[in-house]
């Protein structure tokens, strides 16, 4: 009988094969998803913000329009009042800006002003 040794049947140790880029850790896959809804939220924001501020790129429109057509008569005046109260309808609707008229208009009118305008 031949005494063979055990330890020589033992093959060599090797190492397991480097993996390749895919598919990616779980890690991986999580910082993309966080990375994806990131992108999902922030455009929603951004549309949001555009479709509320819409009426503000219109009023600036028809603002630019009446200043070209400025004419010092009640036409004109009443045009520009009726813009005014169109935006101060769609920026301020709790205050009820359209019923106002008068004085407690023109209070209106310098309360929601910038600050630094003169009025």
């Amino acid at each position: 009988m031949m005494e063979q040794d055990p330890l020589s049947q033992l093959r060599d140790i090797h190492l397991p094969q480097s993996g390749g880029f895919w598919p990616p850790a779980p890690g991986w896959w999580l910082l993309m998803a966080i990375a994806i809804a990131l992108g999902i939220l922030a455009f929603v924001l951004i549309q949001r913000k555009r479709r509320k501020n819409r009426w503000l790129k219109t009023a600036n429109t028809e603002l630019n329009r009446l200043e070209q057509a400025a004419t010092p008569n009640s036409q004109w005046f009443g045009a520009l009042n009726a813009l005014l109260k169109q935006a101060a309808r769609i920026r301020y609707p709790e205050r009820l800006p359209e019923s106002l008229s008068g004085e407690p208009w023109v209070r209106f009118l310098l309360e929601t002003s910038p600050k630094d305008r003169i009025a």
